[in-house]
């Protein structure tokens, strides 16, 4: 299987990538296993893949941060105690995956699914992390760094949460309200009128 370099969508972002990179492979007992040596288009980045055994990650935290771009660490744990206690050393990603052979196999390791839990904004199941889509349950955030605010997501309808603040009107009168709050609904909008969605007048 043979994958091609792909585009970063800016200069600078391949930029960090290459010197993240660079800092990751310079850490002691980190060893790579395969990298694109071949020269590669303007603002392409060159894949790698690097391995550490759990101890030496555990013990070097420069390893924890994340290298943004085509490069994966993979962590060879003595056991899944030792997985756990990885899991909760990693800073806040976007998403986490839990790849089982059935679904028996992935109750057991309940400990490890709470982990993920805290530190990620999506768990997903046996698959990889798909392009994102603007639904109700799209969640694309998780705890800091992958969010500067955990609780709002970066794609998806809740995202405009990230943009607006709570405001109210009281006893006001009805003309003087905005046309989203008029009785008599002159946008035709749904709005959440005595703890039910409707569009109908007051």
């Amino acid at each position: 299987l043979k994958i091609e370099p792909s585009c970063m969508l800016h200069p600078n972002i391949k930029e960090a990538y290459n010197s993240k990179k660079e800092k990751a492979i310079e850490q002691p007992n980190l060893k790579v296993v395969s990298q694109l040596e071949t020269d590669v288009q303007t603002n392409y980045a060159q894949q790698t893949i690097t391995t550490v055994d759990g101890e030496q990650f555990l013990k070097n935290t420069r390893l924890h941060q994340e290298v943004f771009g085509p490069f994966s660490m993979i962590i060879q744990c003595k056991d899944a105690s030792q997985l756990q206690e990885i899991i909760a050393k990693l800073e806040g990603q976007l998403t986490g995956t839990l790849i089982a052979n059935n679904d028996e196999e992935a109750a057991r390791y309940s400990g490890i699914i709470d982990a993920l839990q805290n530190r990620v904004g999506r768990l997903i199941y046996n698959g990889v992390p798909t392009g994102v889509e603007v639904c109700p349950s799209m969640t694309h955030g998780g705890p800091y760094p992958a969010s500067t605010d955990s609780r709002f997501t970066a794609v998806g309808i809740h995202s405009i949460k990230r943009w607006v603040r709570p405001f109210s009107f009281q006893d006001w009168p009805n003309h003087l309200l905005p046309n989203e709050l008029k009785n008599e609904n002159p946008l035709g909008i749904s709005r959440l009128v005595n703890n039910k969605q409707t569009t109908a007048r007051i």
